[in-house]
């Protein structure tokens, strides 16, 4: 951002059966952005789904109690209260769905690292 390279947080939401994707980056990973990106990804989406699939944030995850067992945030149980959505059993490695957003983030990252690229060359041009 202005020409500083920064670490970014990336909430990226797939829809398997559709193939539709949002990807939102954040400066920094916590409560609110993470509760901001379900947000305007629901208002991409056009709606909330039934139920979401997660990886392991710290933002939604307090503790890991076995392999299918997770102990949420207070934040993250406020918005799954409000939104009314369910909580898929979290991800085995092969699964399609894990696959996909896998490709989604990396897709992400990609893009990002191809603004940096594009910042910088303009940034020597006009130096």
């Amino acid at each position: 951002m202005g020409g500083v390279r920064r670490k970014v947080a990336f909430l990226v939401m797939a829809l398997p059966h559709s193939d539709a994707l949002f990807v939102q980056a954040f400066p920094r990973e916590c409560t609110e952005t993470f509760w901001e990106g379900h947000v305007r990804a629901f208002e991409f989406f056009g709606l909330v789904p039934r139920r979401i699939a997660y990886d392991n944030t710290k933002v939604a995850v307090a503790q890991i109690l076995g392999p299918r067992a997770r102990r949420l945030t207070r934040g993250f149980q406020q918005l799954v209260s409000h939104y009314l959505f369910g909580i898929a059993p979290p991800l085995s490695r092969g699964s399609r769905l894990r696959t996909a957003n896998t490709l989604a983030k990396g897709l992400a990252v990609r893009q990002a690292a191809g603004v940096r690229q594009r910042q910088a060359r303009r940034a020597q041009a006009s130096a």
